[in-house]
């Protein structure tokens, strides 16, 4: 500028900044493709198997034996939970042996929110038999609903690369937190460890609310 006589208005500095490690395409992918062993895990326990035993008319016959509907529910809970978690551990091993993917895995958040995750699925299971009270029907939902939030939540692609009109739809899908919660506990995406913990009481507590509330209130003498 001094020897041309023109006025600096913007100066540039050269930074080196660390962006710490650098993940591949698959790796980026993996968190999602768990995610999607949750929603199956989780929303078609409800949409599937729980209204195909309600049609079978197993439901009402359980009503005059001894065992509650929180002990059945409780039941169904724990066995979806031990398949999410199979499932889990299942596409860890291949992809470790097979693509030989490894993550810094932070055990003592990701265990927890593949549980919390899995029951938020199942609450969203209870919402869709509020419409849908047919088992077929329901199941046919889910699998659309499946594939659509995949697409919109971030799985294949960050959220960020979406044009603007499908990032405000990823706002509402519940696979777009269960994402964000297992690349954070898979430490790929940063996120506050506040907001970690706050989504995932929200998840909790919802579900909780919603499965327990079809435990209580349902009609599970209609086959």
């Amino acid at each position: 500028t001094e020897i041309t006589g023109l006025l600096s208005l913007i100066e540039t500095e050269i930074k080196e900044v660390n962006t710490g490690r650098v993940f591949s395409a698959l790796e980026y992918m993996l968190p999602g493709i768990i995610a999607i062993a949750v929603v199956s895990s989780g929303l078609f326990a409800i949409t599937g198997v729980f209204l195909h035993i309600k049609e079978r008319g197993v439901l009402k016959r359980l009503v005059a034996t001894p065992m509650s509907r929180i002990s059945f529910i409780l039941s169904l809970m724990i066995t979806r939970l031990l398949a999410a978690l199979a499932g889990t551990i299942i596409i860890l091993i291949f992809s470790y042996f097979v693509f030989r993917v490894t993550f810094e895995i932070n055990w003592i958040l990701f265990l927890p929110f593949v549980f919390i995750s899995t029951l938020g699925m199942m609450a969203l299971g209870v919402l869709i038999t509020l419409f849908i009270k047919r088992a077929d029907s329901a199941t046919q939902f889910s699998g659309l609903l499946t594939t659509f939030m995949i697409f919109f939540s971030g799985v294949y692609l960050p959220v960020e690369f979406l044009p603007d009109y499908m990032q405000r739809i990823a706002v509402f899908l519940p696979l777009t937190y269960v994402n964000q919660g297992l690349r954070h506990a898979m430490n790929i995406e940063p996120m506050p460890l506040q907001s970690f913990f706050l989504m995932s009481f929200l998840i909790f507590i919802v579900a909780l609310g919603l499965i327990f509330t079809m435990a209580g209130r349902g009609k599970w003498q209609d086959s």
